[in-house]
């Protein structure tokens, strides 16, 4: 549950780690409400990211509900559903915590089977160490139609690891790596074609600090570089593609508190990144087509605890977007006779997030509200008003601290 007052004393002063849990708990619609970063922030909603973490998040359950989507988007009614448990194994803390989460599987096409993920970490000394591992099985459907597609499965094993160090009064690090293996099997049963491989080129390298040039102002800089590799259905190449995904995020963010329950995040972020789509089966180093892109996100957040049960928030993001498509058939960019086709676009988006947090002694409630919601305040419990096509809260998560 959150409580400025003690972030100030835990995340700027550093003066005991252990009271993050109680006074620095977050979920996914916290983070939401407030622009929908949480790398510049500490939240337990981050364990499964920053792992060195976990050690400060001990005796808890997590239930996020997912994000609602009106039928008329396309997309599936609801997304990201997690649960997940921290429990403290020991009292002294020699044994460390211990989590569990489950998460459902976000492919748009087949696959209910979801995400498990088991994770544990300690406090050595000035040190926090965690690591997780997770594990998924997919199988999808790739086309128009059953039958008239091609079969795909694919395993993945993620094995993460991460620390904390405390490296001063005011400053601590935390660094993640992790690798993801990948055993994927391709059927087309048109050309009568079977493919099987797996690697362990997936990885992603990141690193954030949160230094405190004073008792209300942290400063905290991002960095991570990344790639993946999966199969996707591609409308170019009219089939399924093997994708070559890389991508460079640096950021900067600023955590302000004016009073003992107000707090302001702002931050900016920069992403470079490129995607190479090749046809399934084609010989290695041809690339069918090049996506490169940069997008610079800049956002502000603002939580105001109203009352000891209600917290009220607002988040807004505004993101401008650069990307270039290059059409290479052949060895990818270098060696060609003719410069590549290429197209591009730049475009900016928008986004306000408002949010609530209702505080029910060791349990919290955060929503994500619909922008239609305060227009509609007749249906505003159900969103069941003629000529809705939603629900008011968007996002919904439980947080239980015992």
């Amino acid at each position: 549950m959150f409580r400025p007052r003690r972030l100030v004393q835990s995340v700027l002063a550093l003066l005991l780690l252990a009271v993050f849990a109680d006074s620095a708990a977050a979920t996914e619609a916290r983070l939401l409400a407030l622009g929908a970063d949480g790398d510049f922030l500490e939240d337990v909603g981050h364990a499964r990211r920053w792992y060195g973490c976990l050690a400060s998040y001990p005796d808890l359950v997590l239930a996020e509900l997912g994000d609602y989507l009106p039928a008329s988007s396309g997309q599936p009614r609801l997304r990201r559903q997690s649960a997940g448990a921290h429990l403290a194994l020991d009292a002294p803390g020699r044994w460390g915590t211990a989590a569990l989460y489950l998460q459902a599987d976000d492919a748009d096409e087949g696959g209910d089977a979801g995400r498990l993920a088991l994770a544990w970490g300690r406090r050595l000394g000035g040190w926090q160490v965690g690591a997780l591992w997770s594990f998924r099985v997919r199988e999808a459907w790739l086309g128009p139609a059953e039958g008239a597609g091609a079969g795909e499965r694919e395993a993945d094993f993620d094995l993460g690891i991460g620390t904390r160090k405390d490296l001063g009064d005011r400053l601590y690090l935390d660094l993640a790596a992790e690798t993801l293996g990948t055993t994927r099997r391709y059927l087309d049963p048109e050309l009568g074609l079977v493919l099987q491989d797996g690697n362990w080129r997936n990885f992603s390298l990141r690193g954030r600090a949160f230094w405190g040039p004073s008792e209300r102002v942290a400063v905290v800089p991002v960095i991570e570089r990344r790639r993946r590799l999966r199969l996707e259905d591609s409308d170019f190449l009219a089939g399924v593609a093997d994708l070559d995904a890389r991508e460079t995020l640096a950021g900067l963010g600023v955590n302000l508190l004016p009073g003992p329950d107000v707090l302001i995040v702002a931050s900016y972020a920069w992403r470079h990144g490129s995607r190479d789509e090749t046809a399934v089966g084609s010989p290695p180093g041809m690339t069918a087509r090049r996506v490169e892109y940069d997008r610079h996100a800049v956002r502000l957040g603002l939580e105001a605890r109203v009352m000891s049960w209600l917290t009220l928030r607002a988040g807004a993001r505004q993101l401008l977007r650069d990307e270039a498509v290059r059409h290479v058939w052949g060895p990818p960019l270098v060696g060609d006779d003719a410069p590549p086709a290429w197209s591009g676009f730049t475009d900016a988006e928008f986004d306000l997030s408002l949010g609530l947090g209702v505080h029910l002694g060791p349990c919290d409630v955060d929503l994500v509200v619909d922008d239609e919601a305060p227009y509609a305040f007749g249906d505003f419990l159900t969103g069941g008003g003629e000529g809705r096509d939603g629900a008011n809260f968007t996002r919904i998560s439980l947080l239980y601290v015992f």
